[in-house]
C-alpha cells in the first residue's frame, strides 16, 4: 500500500479475524467497491461458520396513495446524486408531460 492511487480506497478489515478485503475497478463508484468488499467479508465469515445466517431483506408494507405535502411539492423536480444536481423544468405545474 506504498502506492499514492491505493491510499484513497476504503479497506474494509477485521484484524481481530486476520481478514481483510478490497475491491478496485475502473471507474465507477467507490461506495460499490465497498459493499462488495464487506459482502465478500460477510460470506467468508459465513463459510468459517463466524456467523449462522444473515438477516432477512427487510419487507414493506403495501403502499398507501396519500397527499404529498406543499413544502415538499416545491422541491418536485430537484434530482441530485454524489456527484451532481440538476433541475426538470420539462413539466407543468400539475407534474404532467408537455
Amino acid at each position: 500500500m506504498e502506492q499514492e492511487e491505493y491510499k484513497k480506497g476504503i479497506w474494509p478489515e477485521l484484524p481481530e479475524k486476520n481478514m481483510a478485503a478490497a475491491v478496485l475497478t475502473s471507474g465507477g463508484n467507490s461506495g460499490t467497491n465497498q459493499l462488495l468488499a464487506s459482502e465478500l467479508l460477510l460470506q467468508a465469515l459465513k463459510e468459517k461458520d463466524e456467523i449462522k445466517s444473515f438477516k432477512p431483506d427487510k419487507s414493506f408494507a403495501k403502499p398507501v396513495k396519500t397527499r404529498v405535502p406543499q413544502a415538499v411539492m416545491k422541491q418536485a423536480g430537484y434530482y441530485a446524486s454524489s456527484d451532481s444536481q440538476f433541475r426538470e423544468r420539462g413539466r407543468r405545474a400539475d407534474h404532467s408531460c408537455r
